[in-house]
C-alpha cells in the first residue's frame, strides 16, 4: 500500500463522516509508522475526527484478522457495534462510503459494496466474488440481497445468477465479527479471509 491510498481512504472516510479512524499496519507495513504523511490538515474538520494506528500481530495473518485488529482497537468489538472498513488498495474516485452507511440505517445488516464484473478477467482472477439472483429487487438505496459469496473462486461466474466482484468497502456487524473470532480459534487457523466469514452469515 503507498502513502497515496492510504490518504485517499482517510480523506474518504471523513467525507462519509468517520469520527474515529484506526488504520491497521500489517506486519512488513511498518514504515507507514515512521512516514505517515501529515494528517493535520485532514483531521482538523469541524466533524473533528481522530486518527490513530493499531498493529496487526504476527500470530494471525489476511484480511479478516486486521478486520478484527482494527475493531479491537476503536473499542467496536467490545461495545458491540457497527463499524466501516476501507482497505485502500481498492482505489476509486467515486466514494459510495455515505451510500453504503445509508444501507445499513436501512437493513441494520452488513453492507458490502460491489462492481459489476470485467468483460475480461485479469490473469489473477477475482478475489472476492458475491452472487445474487438474476434479477435482484433493489430500493431506491441500490440494494440487493446476496446469496453468496466466494474467495477466490476458480470459475467466477455462474449459471443463472449474476455475479459481482466484492469491492474493498464494508459496514460490519457485530455478528460477522463474531464469525471472525469463532474462525481465528480455530485449530490450525493462520490467515482469516473476510469473504468467508461473510459468506456464514
Amino acid at each position: 500500500i503507498t502513502l497515496e491510498l492510504l490518504q485517499h481512504a482517510v480523506e474518504e472516510a471523513i467525507h462519509a463522516d468517520i469520527k474515529q479512524i484506526v488504520v491497521v499496519v500489517a506486519p512488513g507495513q511498518e514504515e507507514i509508522l515512521r512516514v505517515t504523511p501529515n494528517f493535520s490538515a485532514l483531521v482538523a474538520k469541524p466533524s473533528k475526527p481522530t486518527l490513530s494506528f493499531a498493529r496487526q500481530d504476527g500470530s494471525l495473518r489476511g484480511p479478516g484478522h486486521a478486520v478484527l485488529a482494527g475493531a479491537a482497537h476503536c473499542g467496536c468489538i467490545a461495545r458491540q457495534e457497527p463499524f466501516v472498513v476501507i482497505f485502500p488498495d481498492e482505489f476509486t474516485e467515486e466514494w459510495c462510503l455515505t451510500e453504503l452507511i445509508d444501507g445499513f440505517k436501512a437493513t441494520k445488516k452488513t453492507v458490502i459494496a460491489l462492481q459489476s464484473f470485467p468483460k475480461r478477467l485479469s490473469r489473477n482472477g477475482i478475489h472476492g466474488v458475491a452472487y445474487a439472483n438474476k434479477s435482484p429487487k433493489g430500493s431506491a438505496r441500490n440494494l440487493i440481497q446476496i446469496d453468496g459469496l466466494a474467495e477466490k473462486p476458480a470459475n467466477p461466474r455462474r449459471k443463472g445468477e449474476e455475479s459481482f466482484r466484492i469491492f474493498g468497502r464494508y459496514v460490519i456487524t457485530p455478528p460477522l465479527v463474531d464469525a471472525l473470532v469463532n474462525e481465528s480459534r480455530r485449530p490450525g487457523a493462520n490467515y482469516l479471509f473476510l469473504t468467508e466469514a461473510l459468506d456464514l452469515l
